[in-house]
């Protein structure tokens, strides 16, 4: 019998900055971890409430049409994830470096089938860890938070 693979999305709140060049996006570590391999990197920094209102609403298109394969590209470097639903509401991911349309070579770093609940669900926890940082004092969100907040109550109110 094959063991469960594992998913886990990484957010080191105490990584995070603001970009004070031009986007006053916030930026901090953010990875994924697919059954024991981190994606892009463990020190990966990138716009972690961009990435966190893209992935939640490539999740709710899955909710919305099950054969459809969605893809979340990361905002640096060529990287994306993949996910496809079957039949069975199991979540095949793609971890992929490289774009085809910028007629790079796509290298599937790492595949892992998992439930569908345990991605979402792990996508709605690191969603609420990052809007229950939402202090002025702490750190300044600009429209960036309000996309992540409504996507994350979308998705609330259809699962």
């Amino acid at each position: 019998m094959k063991k469960e693979e594992k998913f886990k999305l990484i957010i080191k709140e105490d990584s995070f900055y603001v970009n004070k060049e031009g986007s006053e996006s916030v930026i901090g570590i953010i990875y994924f971890d697919a059954d024991g391999y981190s994606f892009p990197d463990p020190s990966w920094d990138d716009f972690v409430v961009v990435l966190l209102s893209w992935l939640i609403n490539r999740i709710i298109e899955l909710i919305f049409d099950k054969n459809k394969e969605v893809e979340m590209d990361f905002m640096d470097g060529p990287f994306k994830v993949s996910i496809k639903l079957d039949d069975k509401n199991q979540c095949t991911m793609n971890f992929i470096e490289g774009e085809k349309l910028d007629d790079e070579e796509e290298i599937i770093h790492k595949t892992i089938k998992v439930p569908f609940d345990s991605v979402k669900n792990e996508v709605i926890n690191s969603c609420k860890k990052v809007l229950q940082i939402k202090d002025p004092k702490k750190m300044s969100f600009n429209d960036d938070y309000k996309n992540l907040e409504k996507s994350y109550n979308l998705l609330l109110k259809i699962s």
